[in-house]
């Protein structure tokens, strides 16, 4: 199936920079193979775990093990073995669980498009266009909890702009 899109999309680019003549596609016809969509929640095992996870990182941090060094090493390591994660960082992973939004949509979230007292937030341009999601308890007392030190509810570095990403916390 994914061939197939490839392959139309192509031919349509070629007929559009007049790189072949405007004729039927060859994928056109081709019957494809039925997909099942795939969804999946996590177990309530899995979110204790997660949250024990979480809780863990922002407080004693994360361990890992450091390799011994080698001879041709040109440094030693870093003595540090954990690693604690901000509390911003926890807390739009935490956002993320209890919303399921899209990581760009928590990243992005502005307080103005919080409106508490309905217990949700209005995404104005997501992915899907306008959307309206709507908070649970832990979520609204997640984010009555942050500091509003900027327009957006997890600020970047200069406070300017919104977080980048959450790559690094989530691997710890």
């Amino acid at each position: 199936n994914r061939a197939l899109a490839v392959f139309g999309s192509l031919h349509s680019y070629a007929i559009g920079i007049g790189a072949i003549e405007d004729r039927q596609s060859p994928a056109k016809g081709i019957e494809r193979f039925k997909e099942v969509s795939r969804e999946r929640f996590l177990t309530p095992e899995e979110l204790q775990r997660l949250g024990s996870a979480l809780l863990k990182a922002e407080t004693l941090g994360i361990e890992w093990q450091v390799k011994a060094p080698r001879k041709t090493q040109k440094h030693l390591p870093k003595m540090r073995t954990s690693t604690i994660i901000d509390p911003g960082a926890a807390a739009a992973l935490r956002l993320l669980i209890l919303t399921g939004c899209r990581l760009r949509e928590v990243l992005r979230l502005e307080w103005s498009q919080i409106n508490f007292h309905a217990g949700m937030i209005t995404l104005p341009d997501s992915k899907t266009g306008r959307k309206q999601v709507f908070l649970n308890q832990p979520a609204i007392a997640l984010l009555d909890d942050l500091d509003r030190m900027s327009a957006f509810v997890f600020p970047g570095r200069d406070l300017k702009t919104p977080r980048h990403d959450l790559k690094r916390p989530w691997a710890a």
